[in-house]
């Protein structure tokens, strides 16, 4: 830890950060499990979950649209790896 870093929290000041109307805002998506950690130094999960168990929410669900998006950015870089290694073999010498 840096000298000049605030030491951690202990998990009853992680679960008190964790308000209803933050756990409202994660659950419908207006808040991710990153912001929460990084913005409220919130770092064990399950405390999320037990949040939202105690208000009576459910986990966020992720867009429908998200695996394809993955599938379409996989697509693309390895369109680009291959484009990349034909460049390279295009420009290698030719063996002797």
């Amino acid at each position: 830890m840096d000298m000049f870093e605030a030491p951690p929290l202990s998990r009853d000041e992680q679960l008190a950060a964790l308000t209803p109307q933050v756990m409202k805002d994660y659950a419908e998506g207006r808040l991710s499990w990153s912001q929460i950690r990084h913005e409220l130094d919130v770092e064990d999960f399950s405390l999320i979950l037990l949040r939202l168990g105690d208000e009576g929410l459910k986990l966020p669900r992720a867009p429908v649209d998200r695996p394809t998006k993955a599938r379409g950015w996989l697509r693309e870089a390895i369109s680009d790896m291959q484009a990349k290694a034909q460049t390279t073999a295009d420009q290698s010498p030719p063996p002797e």
